[in-house]
């Protein structure tokens, strides 16, 4: 089990939120926990 805590929907490259759209809050989460998984040899799903 990987525990990740702390990503926000944020942009790497600003450091601002994504947008309003929880949605698109989510996908950018998701986009920013996946480097995490993949640098701990975690198998990743497409969500």
């Amino acid at each position: 089990m990987l525990y990740v805590s702390g990503r926000g929907p944020l942009d790497p490259s600003t450091r601002e939120v994504v947008s309003d759209d929880i949605a698109v809050q989510t996908r950018q989460v998701l986009a920013n926990i996946r480097p995490c998984s993949k640098r701990a040899a975690r198998p990743w799903r497409r969500w």
